[in-house]
């Protein structure tokens, strides 16, 4: 029986209604998180004076700095994304599931690989619609006081101005390519793994709070496999608007290992962690509606 394009949809939109209420609730976190991730090229930028201790300094610092508001800077272009990122992902996903004929008859490495393929892909095609928006949210909520009070961009509309006179369209593309490889190797495994293992380790009559661990652990694993390359592609959009740019993210990765050492790609990476909640609980929220609807 053939899936109706219009419960499909239904399906996209509410889960896509969960994903936004917890990723509002979780944007201290990911500010917090890009933050850390990108404070030595704030630094090296002079919009920083020293760097943080680690989270619980950088929030400590932020909110006597900027006060409560400020960690929810950004979000409204996240959120702006966020609704048709997934409407998209879950669109293609569901294609190209179709496409490679995937179902719960096949053999794990089979069924893994399959939904590694199909979710990777989906998440390629959808990022390369909505890049630009990406980049705004992280320029965004990046962008902290100056000694003198003042900030970089006023708003979303502000960072496309400055960007687009400066760098041209490909100033809101920069890092993409290494961003479509992190993607890929994100939604590969938050798709893949969970489908792939919710058959082995899930039931029909199988809890909420069963459904959450593992999903909760399928992007915990996603996000700390793919966040290397998510550190390479936010350092490059920091080059943006700057004199001083990386030729590309090779010599991003090569100056940061360089200058800063390993570790550097992993700044931030702890409170990534918690912000697998929001994750976790949109793809609950889908795999519970999906069920419903059958």
């Amino acid at each position: 029986m053939k899936a109706n394009p219009v419960n499909n949809l239904n399906k996209a939109l509410m889960t896509s209604a969960v994903g936004l209420a917890a990723m509002t609730a979780v944007a201290p976190i990911l500010r917090v998180k890009l933050l850390l991730q990108t404070q030595n090229e704030l630094l090296n930028q002079n919009r920083m004076k020293t760097s943080y201790r680690g989270a619980l300094d950088c929030i400590s610092r932020t909110f006597k700095s900027e006060g409560i508001r400020s960690f929810w800077r950004g979000n409204l272009a996240g959120c702006l994304m966020y609704v048709p990122s997934n409407a998209l992902i879950f669109a293609f996903k569901q294609s190209l599931a179709n496409t490679l004929r995937c179902n719960k008859s096949d053999y794990y490495l089979w069924s893994l690989f399959k939904n590694v393929i199909s979710g990777g892909a989906a998440g390629f095609l959808s990022l390369a619609i909505l890049y630009s928006l990406d980049y705004t949210r992280t320029r965004l909520a990046t962008d902290v006081l100056n000694s003198k009070g003042k900030r970089q961009f006023k708003g979303i509309v502000d960072v496309y101005r400055k960007t687009l006179s400066t760098d041209g369209i490909r100033g809101l593309y920069r890092g993409f390519f290494v961003s479509c490889l992190g993607i890929v190797v994100y939604r590969g495994v938050y798709f893949g793994l969970y489908d792939a293992t919710s058959n082995i380790l899930l039931k029909d009559n199988s809890s909420i709070s069963q459904k959450f661990a593992l999903g909760y652990g399928v992007t915990v694993c996603a996000g700390l496999l793919s966040y290397p390359l998510d550190t390479i592609r936010t350092r490059m959009l920091m080059r943006s608007c700057e004199n001083v740019k990386y030729r590309n993210s090779l010599d991003c990765a090569a100056t940061i290992f360089r200058n800063e050492g390993a570790g550097s790609f992993m700044k931030g990476a702890a409170t990534n962690i918690v912000k697998g909640i929001a994750g976790a609980t949109f793809l609950v929220a889908f795999n519970s509606l999906n069920n419903f609807k059958k």
